[in-house]
């Protein structure tokens, strides 16, 4: 089983209901409950419960995280364009 550090009993304890995560640097993470307390417990770093092909890639999250912001940013500019133009500002064109 897994341990992890509970900030709460402050002791190792394992992992109760594991999940694996990938955050959006793309490291891996288990994710789970102590079983002391109740509260989320989180270990960073690869679990040997979870497949390596599970894992994205550093390069598929950084592509999807591109173009995440792009498509925010082009539908941010048209919403700011149609505010300005419904606001009559001719100086924003």
């Amino acid at each position: 089983m897994v341990e992890a550090y509970c900030l709460k009993c402050r002791q190792k304890t394992e992992i109760r209901d594991p999940k694996q995560l990938t955050l959006k640097n793309g490291m891996l993470a288990t994710q789970g409950v102590c079983p002391i307390c109740g509260t989320k417990v989180l270990r960073v770093g690869k679990a040997s419960l979870f497949a390596e092909e599970e894992r994205p890639s550093g390069a598929q999250i950084r592509n999807d995280e591109e173009e995440k912001w792009r498509r925010l940013a082009e539908a941010g500019k048209d919403e700011l364009q149609k505010t300005l133009e419904d606001l009559h500002w001719p100086w924003f064109g």
